[in-house]
């Protein structure tokens, strides 16, 4: 590794560090006030529903129709 390397590197992985602790932070403060206003819903663990092609195709043209 050359000398500007050794320089740049630790520059750059205290930069990464401290935009994910902002990340984190950030996301955390959004939680709270959306606890505050009692808006939080359960999305972890939810099963998801699997729409077949055929299924997506008609709801959209029933959701065009009903515009």
């Amino acid at each position: 590794m050359t000398p500007g390397g050794r320089l740049v590197f630790p520059v750059f992985a205290t930069l990464a560090e401290f935009i994910r602790e902002l990340i984190v932070f950030g996301t955390g403060e959004g939680l709270a006030a959306t606890r505050s206003r009692d808006r939080v819903r359960a999305c972890r663990g939810q099963s998801r529903v699997v729409v077949s092609r055929t299924q997506g195709s008609a709801n959209r043209s029933a959701s065009t129709r009903a515009k």
